[in-house]
């Protein structure tokens, strides 16, 4: 178990990113008020944490209904995540500028805490596929998805974490060091990738 926990919080930590959400959030709210800075990081990790057990929870049964094999998936989710490693260590080290809303606005602006902090920035793509591919792995072993639930809400806490101190974190380490942390991740994850899809190919039979 503990081998499926570390690889578990290893790959939510690397697609969810917490340390590349957290100076986008700052950006995203600069200029709020702390009291809606706070709820908006809350709102924000909920969304995600219900769309993302719910994949977590009901995902065997949309496998099913599609007709979709775990060997199928384990390729194809890990072809996705191999793109989005790619992109995570060829990308710019920072999130990238974000208008920051006016006093004015922000009482007529959408509520960012769903789009886009909620979804694609926490639960995105790759993370829904990862939330997928590991608890497919596990199909007859409910303590192992047990376990691997509990690797995605832990990671979801430290995402609400940082969020709430994206203003130190982004002042204290820089975001150069963030940039250099985000890409040692996307190595790791480009690896776990590849095991996915070796894993895959393997159980298919292709080379048979």
């Amino acid at each position: 178990m503990r081998q499926v926990a570390l690889t578990a919080f290893a790959t939510f930590f690397v697609t969810v990113m917490p340390v590349k959400a957290a100076p986008f959030f700052a950006a995203l709210t600069d200029g709020w008020p702390t009291a809606d800075r706070r709820r908006a990081a809350l709102r924000s990790v909920i969304v995600a944490t219900v769309v993302l057990m719910i994949f977590g929870i009901w995902g065997d049964n949309v496998l099913r209904l599609f007709g979709i094999s775990l060997p199928a998936l384990r390729v194809g989710g890990g072809i996705l995540l191999l793109l989005v490693s790619i992109g995570i260590v060829s990308g710019p080290v920072g999130p990238g500028p974000v208008a920051a809303p006016s006093s004015d606005a922000l009482a007529r602006a959408a509520d960012i805490a769903v789009f886009p902090m909620a979804m694609p920035v926490i639960a995105g793509p790759a993370t829904i596929t990862a939330v997928l591919v590991l608890i497919s792995e596990h199909q007859d072993m409910t303590l192992a998805q047990w376990v691997v639930l509990a690797m995605l809400l832990s990671v979801l806490a430290l995402t609400l974490g940082l969020l709430l101190l994206a203003d130190w974190l982004e002042r204290v380490i820089g975001t150069t060091a963030l940039g250099v942390t985000t890409r040692i991740f996307g190595i790791l994850l480009a690896a776990l990738a590849a095991e996915m899809i070796l894993q895959g190919i393997g159980q298919s039979g292709a080379f048979r």
